[in-house]
């Protein structure tokens, strides 16, 4: 309905939450779909707050699939994006997702 509509902002919220219920169902690539069609969005329309949010899903997604290197380079743009708009609470979610990512036999949410 909001790609019917044009809604932009809820298109980017229906795929952030499409991507967090996949990942929570072990869909994981279905769940890096979703976020990275979020990301994308919320670049296009000026919301780096809400690009680093949906990078922090993003991190756990590649930890979970082995993509380590993947999911530091991601902590690192979404750690740097949250810093230079502000936003001190998830600058915390990332370091803690970059935590996670950098533990060995951690489980990320793969089922």
């Amino acid at each position: 309905m909001a790609t019917a509509a044009g809604d932009r902002h809820t298109q980017w919220e229906v795929l952030r939450h499409l991507g967090i219920a996949d990942h929570a169902a072990g869909r994981l690539d279905a769940a890096r779909e979703h976020l990275e069609a979020s990301v994308r969005l919320c670049r296009e329309l000026g919301l780096p707050a809400a690009v680093a949010a949906n990078q922090v899903g993003l991190i756990y997604i590649a930890a979970a699939q082995g993509r380590r290197d993947d999911a530091l380079a991601l902590a690192a743009e979404a750690y740097a994006t949250a810093e230079a708009c502000g936003a001190r609470r998830i600058m915390r979610q990332v370091e803690e997702a970059r935590i996670q990512a950098m533990a060995p036999d951690t489980d990320h949410g793969q089922k």
